[in-house]
């Protein structure tokens, strides 16, 4: 995992609508995945942004699986990037507040932290769905085993 401070820019936007006009091209029929040196002109200034972007130090410790410790100082109109696969539910939270957990054009997270040095707290906190599934499967599991177990009970009596 790499975490830095990042500038922000509307390089991301921007990405987005042409990713939008490639997905279009792609529907007519003509190649939906340009080779290297065809590289949206804006997704190269979104990847040398990240690469010489502010140089401040960062720290970052997994607490658990399921929770990340970030330690970094962001300036006025910057955010924190996370080079980790972004999913809804990630949570990140400073000073016991909540703070905007979004998605970069590369499928990354962003933090929006106000001006300062933070400690951030980035938690993944498990859907009501997934919860769910854990619950049904244990169920479906028990049940299985029962119902394996029934015909050796019957020939026993």
């Amino acid at each position: 995992i790499s975490v830095r401070a990042l500038r922000k820019v509307g390089v991301a936007d921007n990405f987005q609508a042409e990713t939008g006009h490639a997905r279009h091209l792609a529907r007519r029929g003509h190649q939906a995945h340009a080779p290297y040196a065809e590289i949206p002109q804006n997704l190269r200034a979104y990847a040398e942004m990240v690469e010489n972007g502010p140089d401040r130090p960062t720290t970052s410790a997994w607490i658990t699986t399921d929770h990340l410790r970030l330690t970094a100082t962001v300036a006025t109109n910057e955010a924190v990037l996370v080079q980790a696969t972004y999913d809804v539910a990630w949570h990140a939270y400073a000073d016991g507040k909540a703070l905007p957990v979004r998605q970069d054009p590369l499928g990354q997270m962003i933090i929006d932290a106000p001006p300062g040095m933070h400690t951030i707290d980035l938690v993944f906190e498990t859907p009501i769905e997934n919860q769910a599934g854990k619950a049904i499967t244990l169920a479906s599991c028990g049940l299985v085993f029962v119902l394996l177990l029934s015909p050796l009970r019957r020939k026993r009596v």
